[in-house]
């Protein structure tokens, strides 16, 4: 019950903003990824921990090869 309840508020206050969900999504990862570009040019200046992030594996096997 309290699942629909918050479903129906988010749902309220994007149709009274004119607002989407995907506009809303969109924004809010921008902005997570400015705050954690300024935090890790900002640690790297101060001498400070930089924040975790997952690292990224690309196989050879599975990339793109410029070979015409």
């Amino acid at each position: 019950m309290g699942i629909l309840l918050v479903t129906l508020a988010v749902w309220v206050v994007l149709e009274r903003s004119g607002y989407t969900f995907l506009s809303l999504a969109s924004n809010i990862l921008l902005l997570l990824i400015v705050i954690l570009f300024l935090w890790a040019k900002s640690a790297a200046i101060l001498n400070r921990a930089s924040p975790n992030s997952v690292g990224i594996i690309i196989f050879t096997d599975c990339s793109f090869s410029s070979d015409s």
